[in-house]
Protein backbone atom coordinates (compact mmCIF):
# COMPACT_ATOMS: atom_id res chain seq x y z
CA UNK A 1 0.00 0.00 0.00
CA UNK A 2 1.27 3.12 -1.17
CA UNK A 3 2.43 6.09 1.61
CA UNK A 4 0.73 9.50 1.55
CA UNK A 5 3.74 10.95 0.34
CA UNK A 6 3.72 8.16 -2.47
CA UNK A 7 1.00 9.02 -3.54
CA UNK A 8 1.43 12.85 -3.47
CA UNK A 9 4.52 12.05 -5.59
CA UNK A 10 2.01 10.08 -8.03
CA UNK A 11 0.26 13.13 -8.67
CA UNK A 12 1.13 15.30 -11.71
CA UNK A 13 -1.02 17.94 -13.61
CA UNK A 14 0.16 19.38 -17.24
CA UNK A 15 0.21 22.93 -17.74
CA UNK A 16 -3.05 22.39 -20.14
CA UNK A 17 -4.69 20.10 -17.30
CA UNK A 18 -4.16 23.01 -14.76
CA UNK A 19 -5.35 25.62 -17.13
CA UNK A 20 -8.69 23.45 -17.85
CA UNK A 21 -9.04 23.25 -14.45
CA UNK A 22 -9.07 27.03 -13.57
CA UNK A 23 -11.08 27.77 -16.71
CA UNK A 24 -13.74 25.49 -15.18
CA UNK A 25 -13.85 27.03 -11.80
CA UNK A 26 -14.06 30.56 -12.96
CA UNK A 27 -16.99 29.78 -15.47
CA UNK A 28 -18.78 28.63 -12.07
CA UNK A 29 -18.16 32.26 -10.51
CA UNK A 30 -20.49 34.97 -11.17
CA UNK A 31 -19.17 37.28 -13.32
CA UNK A 32 -18.79 40.45 -10.61
CA UNK A 33 -16.33 38.63 -8.74
CA UNK A 34 -14.52 37.52 -11.87
CA UNK A 35 -13.25 41.40 -12.64
CA UNK A 36 -10.69 41.67 -9.19
CA UNK A 37 -7.85 40.11 -8.90
CA UNK A 38 -7.81 37.69 -11.77
CA UNK A 39 -4.41 37.12 -11.48
CA UNK A 40 -4.12 36.63 -7.32
CA UNK A 41 -7.09 34.11 -7.86
CA UNK A 42 -5.80 32.04 -10.17
CA UNK A 43 -3.12 31.23 -8.05
CA UNK A 44 -5.06 30.81 -5.15
CA UNK A 45 -8.34 28.82 -7.16
CA UNK A 46 -4.92 26.33 -8.79
CA UNK A 47 -3.40 26.00 -5.12
CA UNK A 48 -7.17 25.33 -4.14
CA UNK A 49 -7.70 22.48 -7.09
CA UNK A 50 -4.25 20.66 -6.79
CA UNK A 51 -5.06 20.43 -3.13
CA UNK A 52 -8.23 19.28 -3.30
CA UNK A 53 -6.90 16.40 -5.69
CA UNK A 54 -4.08 15.41 -3.64
CA UNK A 55 -6.77 15.32 -0.64
CA UNK A 56 -9.13 13.19 -2.71
CA UNK A 57 -6.37 10.85 -3.74
CA UNK A 58 -5.38 10.51 -0.54
CA UNK A 59 -8.66 9.20 0.78
CA UNK A 60 -9.55 7.28 -2.18
CA UNK A 61 -6.11 5.37 -2.03
CA UNK A 62 -6.37 4.91 2.18
CA UNK A 63 -10.19 4.05 1.47
CA UNK A 64 -9.43 0.89 -1.34
CA UNK A 65 -6.68 -0.23 0.96
CA UNK A 66 -9.12 -0.21 3.57
CA UNK A 67 -12.22 -1.60 1.43
CA UNK A 68 -9.40 -4.70 0.19
CA UNK A 69 -8.75 -5.72 3.72
CA UNK A 70 -12.67 -5.58 4.66
CA UNK A 71 -13.33 -7.96 1.87
CA UNK A 72 -11.74 -10.41 3.12
CA UNK A 73 -13.68 -10.77 6.19
CA UNK A 74 -17.25 -9.22 4.65
CA UNK A 75 -17.26 -10.75 1.25
CA UNK A 76 -14.97 -9.93 -2.33
CA UNK A 77 -18.23 -10.01 -4.82
CA UNK A 78 -18.24 -7.38 -6.79
CA UNK A 79 -21.36 -5.96 -5.23
CA UNK A 80 -20.01 -6.53 -1.62
CA UNK A 81 -16.75 -4.30 -2.46
CA UNK A 82 -19.00 -1.74 -4.16
CA UNK A 83 -21.54 -1.39 -0.78
CA UNK A 84 -17.98 -1.41 1.05
CA UNK A 85 -16.76 1.64 -0.78
CA UNK A 86 -20.44 3.22 0.11
CA UNK A 87 -20.13 2.44 3.31
CA UNK A 88 -16.12 2.69 4.82
CA UNK A 89 -15.24 5.37 6.01
CA UNK A 90 -11.16 6.23 6.50
CA UNK A 91 -10.00 6.91 10.06
CA UNK A 92 -6.04 6.75 10.58
CA UNK A 93 -5.92 7.04 13.79
CA UNK A 94 -2.82 4.89 15.14
CA UNK A 95 -0.24 4.59 18.15
CA UNK A 96 2.89 3.01 17.95
CA UNK A 97 4.53 0.91 20.35
CA UNK A 98 8.08 -1.07 20.44
CA UNK A 99 8.34 -0.63 16.81
CA UNK A 100 4.85 -1.90 15.81
CA UNK A 101 1.91 0.61 14.67
CA UNK A 102 -1.60 -0.05 15.11
CA UNK A 103 -3.71 1.98 12.97
CA UNK A 104 -7.39 2.50 13.14
CA UNK A 105 -7.94 2.06 9.24
CA UNK A 106 -11.80 2.25 8.92
CA UNK A 107 -15.25 2.12 10.27
CA UNK A 108 -19.02 1.12 8.64
CA UNK A 109 -21.89 0.79 10.57
CA UNK A 110 -25.67 1.51 10.94
CA UNK A 111 -28.30 2.77 13.47
CA UNK A 112 -27.02 0.38 16.34
CA UNK A 113 -24.00 -1.90 14.89
CA UNK A 114 -20.74 -0.92 13.97
CA UNK A 115 -17.41 -2.79 12.19
CA UNK A 116 -13.80 -1.79 12.50
CA UNK A 117 -11.02 -2.34 10.93
CA UNK A 118 -7.28 -2.37 12.27
CA UNK A 119 -3.73 -3.08 10.95
CA UNK A 120 -0.72 -3.65 12.95
CA UNK A 121 2.56 -2.77 11.20
CA UNK A 122 6.27 -2.78 11.76
CA UNK A 123 7.57 0.49 11.58
CA UNK A 124 11.07 -0.87 9.99
CA UNK A 125 9.41 -2.37 6.94
CA UNK A 126 10.72 -5.51 7.87
CA UNK A 127 8.08 -9.10 8.53
CA UNK A 128 6.12 -8.38 11.08
CA UNK A 129 7.30 -11.82 12.92
CA UNK A 130 10.97 -11.32 11.93
CA UNK A 131 13.26 -14.81 12.41
CA UNK A 132 10.40 -17.02 11.50
CA UNK A 133 10.71 -18.99 8.37
CA UNK A 134 8.42 -18.80 5.19
CA UNK A 135 6.89 -22.07 6.25
CA UNK A 136 5.71 -21.61 9.20
CA UNK A 137 4.48 -17.74 8.45
CA UNK A 138 1.78 -19.65 6.15
CA UNK A 139 0.70 -21.82 8.87
CA UNK A 140 0.24 -19.26 11.45
CA UNK A 141 -2.95 -19.64 13.33
CA UNK A 142 -4.64 -19.12 16.70
CA UNK A 143 -4.02 -15.52 16.67
CA UNK A 144 -5.33 -14.12 20.07
CA UNK A 145 -4.43 -10.49 22.28
CA UNK A 146 -3.84 -10.76 25.54
CA UNK A 147 -6.50 -8.09 25.87
CA UNK A 148 -8.54 -6.53 23.28
CA UNK A 149 -10.99 -3.89 24.36
CA UNK A 150 -12.97 -1.54 22.77
CA UNK A 151 -14.69 0.95 24.60
CA UNK A 152 -17.07 3.50 23.13
CA UNK A 153 -19.28 6.55 24.09
CA UNK A 154 -22.06 5.90 21.66
CA UNK A 155 -24.19 9.10 20.91
CA UNK A 156 -27.35 6.58 21.55
CA UNK A 157 -26.54 5.77 24.91
CA UNK A 158 -28.08 8.59 27.04
CA UNK A 159 -31.97 7.98 25.64
CA UNK A 160 -31.57 4.47 25.72
CA UNK A 161 -30.80 4.37 29.54
CA UNK A 162 -33.56 6.43 29.90
CA UNK A 163 -35.59 3.90 30.33
CA UNK A 164 -33.52 1.14 31.50
CA UNK A 165 -30.78 0.75 34.10
CA UNK A 166 -29.10 -2.18 31.37
CA UNK A 167 -28.07 -1.78 27.60
CA UNK A 168 -26.58 -4.79 25.92
CA UNK A 169 -24.96 -5.33 23.81
CA UNK A 170 -23.16 -8.57 21.66
CA UNK A 171 -20.07 -8.91 19.07
CA UNK A 172 -17.34 -10.58 17.39
CA UNK A 173 -13.52 -10.47 16.83
CA UNK A 174 -10.66 -10.01 16.45
CA UNK A 175 -10.72 -11.50 12.98
CA UNK A 176 -7.65 -11.60 11.62
CA UNK A 177 -6.65 -12.15 7.83
CA UNK A 178 -3.93 -14.39 6.64
CA UNK A 179 -0.33 -12.98 6.70
CA UNK A 180 2.39 -13.83 3.64
CA UNK A 181 6.04 -14.29 4.37
CA UNK A 182 7.65 -11.04 4.13
CA UNK A 183 4.52 -9.17 4.92
CA UNK A 184 4.97 -6.45 7.78
CA UNK A 185 1.53 -5.94 8.39
CA UNK A 186 -1.60 -7.93 9.98
CA UNK A 187 -5.17 -6.63 9.34
CA UNK A 188 -8.32 -7.54 11.81
CA UNK A 189 -11.49 -6.80 12.25
CA UNK A 190 -13.95 -6.46 14.83
CA UNK A 191 -17.55 -5.70 15.19
CA UNK A 192 -20.60 -4.75 17.68
CA UNK A 193 -23.87 -4.59 17.82
CA UNK A 194 -26.21 -2.92 20.23
CA UNK A 195 -30.08 -3.75 20.00
CA UNK A 196 -31.28 -0.80 22.20
CA UNK A 197 -29.23 2.18 20.84
CA UNK A 198 -30.39 3.68 18.04
CA UNK A 199 -27.07 6.03 16.92
CA UNK A 200 -23.08 4.81 17.52
CA UNK A 201 -21.37 7.52 16.54
CA UNK A 202 -19.26 8.99 19.19
CA UNK A 203 -15.67 8.63 20.98
CA UNK A 204 -13.60 5.61 21.33
CA UNK A 205 -10.72 3.51 22.75
CA UNK A 206 -9.18 0.28 21.51
CA UNK A 207 -6.71 -1.61 23.34
CA UNK A 208 -4.91 -4.32 22.52
CA UNK A 209 -1.93 -6.34 24.40
CA UNK A 210 1.14 -8.49 22.49
CA UNK A 211 -0.08 -10.38 19.49
CA UNK A 212 0.22 -13.69 19.51
CA UNK A 213 0.13 -16.77 17.46
CA UNK A 214 0.77 -20.25 16.82
CA UNK A 215 2.31 -22.21 14.25
CA UNK A 216 0.59 -25.56 13.20
CA UNK A 217 2.19 -28.21 10.62
CA UNK A 218 3.00 -31.75 10.20
CA UNK A 219 6.32 -30.26 8.89
CA UNK A 220 7.51 -27.60 11.55
CA UNK A 221 7.08 -28.15 15.42
CA UNK A 222 4.37 -26.25 17.31
CA UNK A 223 5.49 -23.13 18.39
CA UNK A 224 3.69 -20.17 20.12
CA UNK A 225 4.77 -16.57 18.59
CA UNK A 226 4.15 -13.18 20.42
CA UNK A 227 4.69 -9.59 19.19
CA UNK A 228 5.12 -7.38 21.79
CA UNK A 229 3.30 -4.04 22.52
CA UNK A 230 0.54 -2.56 24.35
CA UNK A 231 -1.18 -0.13 21.54
CA UNK A 232 -4.12 2.31 22.96
CA UNK A 233 -5.72 4.82 20.43
CA UNK A 234 -8.50 7.01 20.76
CA UNK A 235 -10.54 8.30 17.73
CA UNK A 236 -13.81 8.56 16.97
CA UNK A 237 -16.44 6.34 15.54
CA UNK A 238 -18.56 8.12 12.42
CA UNK A 239 -19.65 6.67 9.60
CA UNK A 240 -22.65 6.64 6.89
CA UNK A 241 -25.37 5.18 8.80
CA UNK A 242 -26.96 2.26 5.77
CA UNK A 243 -29.81 1.62 7.62
CA UNK A 244 -33.20 1.17 5.56
CA UNK A 245 -36.49 0.75 7.13
CA UNK A 246 -39.46 -1.58 6.50
CA UNK A 247 -42.96 -1.00 6.74
CA UNK A 248 -44.10 -2.16 10.51
CA UNK A 249 -47.46 -2.61 12.08
CA UNK A 250 -47.84 -6.35 10.35
CA UNK A 251 -49.01 -9.26 12.55
CA UNK A 252 -46.71 -12.69 12.48
CA UNK A 253 -46.83 -15.73 14.48
CA UNK A 254 -44.94 -18.25 15.24
CA UNK A 255 -43.96 -20.98 12.52
CA UNK A 256 -45.56 -24.40 12.85
CA UNK A 257 -43.04 -26.08 15.14
CA UNK A 258 -44.25 -24.17 17.44
CA UNK A 259 -47.55 -24.35 16.78
CA UNK A 260 -48.33 -20.70 16.50
CA UNK A 261 -47.84 -20.21 20.18
CA UNK A 262 -46.51 -16.93 19.52
CA UNK A 263 -48.10 -14.01 18.22
CA UNK A 264 -46.23 -10.30 17.16
CA UNK A 265 -46.47 -7.27 15.71
CA UNK A 266 -44.17 -5.76 14.40
CA UNK A 267 -42.82 -2.61 15.60
CA UNK A 268 -39.62 -1.56 14.01
CA UNK A 269 -37.81 -3.36 10.64
CA UNK A 270 -34.49 -2.32 10.54
CA UNK A 271 -32.08 -3.34 7.84
CA UNK A 272 -28.83 -2.59 6.39
CA UNK A 273 -26.03 -4.79 4.41
CA UNK A 274 -24.12 -5.05 7.94
CA UNK A 275 -27.08 -6.21 10.15
CA UNK A 276 -30.73 -6.39 10.65
CA UNK A 277 -33.17 -5.37 13.45
CA UNK A 278 -37.06 -6.56 14.32
CA UNK A 279 -38.79 -4.80 17.51
CA UNK A 280 -41.87 -6.34 18.64
CA UNK A 281 -44.88 -6.71 20.88
CA UNK A 282 -46.06 -10.43 21.50
CA UNK A 283 -48.08 -12.33 23.47
CA UNK A 284 -48.34 -15.89 23.86
CA UNK A 285 -51.34 -18.74 24.28
CA UNK A 286 -50.40 -20.17 27.84
CA UNK A 287 -52.70 -23.67 26.73
CA UNK A 288 -50.44 -23.94 23.91
CA UNK A 289 -47.03 -23.61 25.51
CA UNK A 290 -47.99 -25.88 28.20
CA UNK A 291 -48.61 -28.54 25.36
CA UNK A 292 -44.50 -27.38 24.09
CA UNK A 293 -43.55 -27.66 27.56
CA UNK A 294 -45.39 -29.20 30.08
CA UNK A 295 -45.99 -28.22 33.45
CA UNK A 296 -44.27 -30.00 36.23
CA UNK A 297 -46.92 -32.64 37.90
CA UNK A 298 -48.85 -30.79 41.10
CA UNK A 299 -45.89 -30.79 43.46
CA UNK A 300 -44.15 -28.48 42.10
CA UNK A 301 -46.53 -26.15 40.72
CA UNK A 302 -47.81 -25.27 44.20
CA UNK A 303 -44.10 -24.09 45.36
CA UNK A 304 -45.28 -20.13 45.09
CA UNK A 305 -43.49 -18.10 41.77
CA UNK A 306 -42.79 -21.65 40.23
CA UNK A 307 -45.78 -21.07 37.53
CA UNK A 308 -44.32 -17.61 36.69
CA UNK A 309 -40.68 -19.20 36.56
CA UNK A 310 -42.10 -21.62 34.47
CA UNK A 311 -43.84 -19.16 32.17
CA UNK A 312 -40.48 -16.84 31.72
CA UNK A 313 -38.62 -19.41 31.06
CA UNK A 314 -40.61 -21.22 28.41
CA UNK A 315 -41.57 -18.00 26.84
CA UNK A 316 -37.80 -17.00 26.46
CA UNK A 317 -37.40 -20.02 24.67
CA UNK A 318 -39.75 -20.07 22.29
CA UNK A 319 -38.77 -16.32 21.34
CA UNK A 320 -35.07 -17.41 20.95
CA UNK A 321 -36.32 -20.09 18.33
CA UNK A 322 -38.07 -17.74 16.22
CA UNK A 323 -36.87 -17.76 12.63
CA UNK A 324 -35.87 -15.17 10.46
CA UNK A 325 -34.91 -16.12 6.83
CA UNK A 326 -33.39 -14.41 3.94
CA UNK A 327 -34.84 -15.01 0.34
CA UNK A 328 -32.40 -13.27 -1.98
CA UNK A 329 -33.25 -12.81 -5.90
CA UNK A 330 -31.01 -15.66 -7.03
CA UNK A 331 -33.99 -18.26 -5.44
CA UNK A 332 -31.46 -18.77 -2.35
CA UNK A 333 -32.52 -17.95 0.99
CA UNK A 334 -30.23 -18.32 4.42
CA UNK A 335 -32.13 -19.59 7.96
CA UNK A 336 -31.10 -16.77 10.77
CA UNK A 337 -31.71 -17.36 14.75
CA UNK A 338 -31.20 -14.63 16.55
CA UNK A 339 -31.75 -14.18 20.06
CA UNK A 340 -31.19 -10.30 20.04
CA UNK A 341 -32.51 -8.63 23.42
CA UNK A 342 -35.35 -9.65 25.68
CA UNK A 343 -34.40 -7.31 28.66
CA UNK A 344 -38.42 -5.58 27.99
CA UNK A 345 -39.66 -9.81 27.48
CA UNK A 346 -41.97 -8.82 30.59
CA UNK A 347 -43.44 -5.92 29.30
CA UNK A 348 -44.46 -8.22 26.26
CA UNK A 349 -41.25 -6.82 23.96
CA UNK A 350 -38.69 -8.49 22.40
CA UNK A 351 -35.81 -7.42 19.87
CA UNK A 352 -34.14 -10.03 16.85
CA UNK A 353 -30.92 -8.21 16.18
CA UNK A 354 -27.11 -9.08 14.98
CA UNK A 355 -24.93 -8.63 12.07
CA UNK A 356 -24.03 -10.68 9.64
CA UNK A 357 -21.06 -12.60 8.79
CA UNK A 358 -20.77 -10.73 5.21
CA UNK A 359 -21.95 -8.18 3.67
CA UNK A 360 -25.63 -8.01 2.25
CA UNK A 361 -26.38 -5.99 -1.06
CA UNK A 362 -29.60 -4.96 -0.43
CA UNK A 363 -30.59 -5.42 -3.75
CA UNK A 364 -29.41 -8.52 -4.00
CA UNK A 365 -32.81 -9.44 -1.28
CA UNK A 366 -36.33 -10.22 -2.26
CA UNK A 367 -37.96 -10.20 0.91
CA UNK A 368 -37.73 -11.52 4.64
CA UNK A 369 -40.02 -13.69 7.02
CA UNK A 370 -40.24 -13.94 10.66
CA UNK A 371 -42.97 -16.55 11.27
CA UNK A 372 -45.41 -16.58 9.15
CA UNK A 373 -44.62 -12.99 8.11
CA UNK A 374 -43.09 -12.07 4.80
CA UNK A 375 -42.01 -8.79 4.00
CA UNK A 376 -41.18 -7.83 0.43
CA UNK A 377 -37.55 -5.81 0.63
CA UNK A 378 -38.30 -2.69 -2.07
CA UNK A 379 -35.62 -2.06 -4.57
CA UNK A 380 -33.24 1.32 -3.81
Amino acid sequence: MKTYREQYNDLHFSPEEKQAMVENLLAAVPETQKRVSHKKRLHVLIAAVIAAALCAACASGALQAAIQSLSFFLGNQPEQTQVLGEMAQPIGASVTDNGVTLTVDAVLGDANSYAILYTLSRDDGGPLFPGVDDPAIINLTDFRFDEDLTTTEPEGMEDAMKDRNVVSGSGWGPRFASILPGENAIHFMEASNWPTLNGMRGLATATFTNLRAKTVSIEIPEEDLCLEGNWVVDFQIDYKDASRYLPTGQVFHSNSKRDNVLTGTIEEFRLSPLSLKITYAFTVDETKLEKLYPYPDKTYANIPGYREDWLFNATADTLLDVPVILRFQDGTSEVLFYGGDLTDMREGKAIISDTFDKIIPLNTLESISIGDLTVEVPEQ
